[in-house]
């Protein structure tokens, strides 16, 4: 062993035994646990092979049916100028715009705020980097200037109709309570 053994005090040898029980204890129940964690993973394996072509099938069905629905939506946007969800007995379809900053050449777009002088300053980040943030205050024309585009992108949301049993439950009791309190 090339490994120097260090000489250590042990208080008293019921104290020291009690310790490695301790640890021993530790061993075992780490192992067991490990055991237990590879087990329920293989049983989750053998239950999911039995669903693998079921999972396949509706996997698909959902990724055909989403995108069928949002080429209808895209379509008909006059749908959405009211409201920004579309809600249905089946499920719903909601609509959020999110705008970012397109910065084709960061270095260029830097030289040019710099080339405006002191009061653009604000633009900019202590190490050079774009004040994103600040930027998107500005008017479309204003970017333009700086060789920046706002780049406007919907976010389309598709929501199965799903049964609140919590919500179910509330409403019977509400209901009961009416009911009783009439009586």
């Amino acid at each position: 062993m090339s490994a120097k053994l260090k000489s250590i005090t042990i208080p008293d040898a019921e104290t020291y035994r009690t310790l490695v029980d301790d640890l021993a204890r530790l061993t075992d129940a780490s192992s067991q646990l490990a055991a237990l964690e590879i087990s329920t993973q293989m049983e989750w394996t053998e239950i999911m092979d039995r669903h693998r072509d079921e999972y396949a099938i509706l996997q698909t069905e959902i990724s055909e049916t989403e995108a069928a629905i949002k080429a209808v939506t895209n379509a008909h946007p006059e749908w959405f100028t009211e409201v920004k969800t579309l809600k249905t007995p089946y499920g719903s379809i909601g609509y959020r715009s999110a705008t970012k900053l397109d910065v084709p050449n960061e270095e260029f777009t830097i030289a040019l705020i710099e080339l405006k002088g002191e009061s653009h300053a604000v633009y900019l980040r202590p190490r050079k980097f774009l004040n994103l943030e600040a930027l998107e205050t500005l008017t479309d024309g204003e970017l333009a200037e700086f060789k920046i585009t706002r780049v406007t992108s919907d976010k389309c949301t598709v929501t199965p109709a799903k049964v609140d049993l919590g919500k179910a439950v509330k409403k019977a009791v509400e209901s009961a309570d009416a009911v009783h309190a009439t009586a």
